[in-house]
């Protein structure tokens, strides 16, 4: 039993089903319905130069737990039961 188990907080890397805009995310290599969620800044040459790189916009990035492709959301995407 871990310590998050002992405290109740979720889990992180469980995989979860998403949608976007009312969609459901299927993967595009493999057609897998299972992704574990991450988050990537997307950087731009103007704002790193300047050392702004915190006002970047971010993307959500969903990792097939089938195959490993990743696929990119600049519209953040919603968590829906497995």
């Amino acid at each position: 039993m871990g310590l998050s188990d002992m405290l109740g907080t979720p889990k992180k890397n469980v995989p979860h089903t998403y949608e976007s805009n009312g969609h459901e995310i299927v993967c595009s290599q493999c057609g897998g319905r299972a992704f574990i969620k991450g988050e990537a800044l997307l950087n731009t040459a103007g704002m790193t130069f300047l050392d702004l790189d915190f006002l970047n916009r971010s993307a959500d990035i969903l990792v097939c737990e089938e195959c490993s492709h990743v696929e990119w959301f600049v519209n953040h995407v919603r968590q829906t039961d497995l």
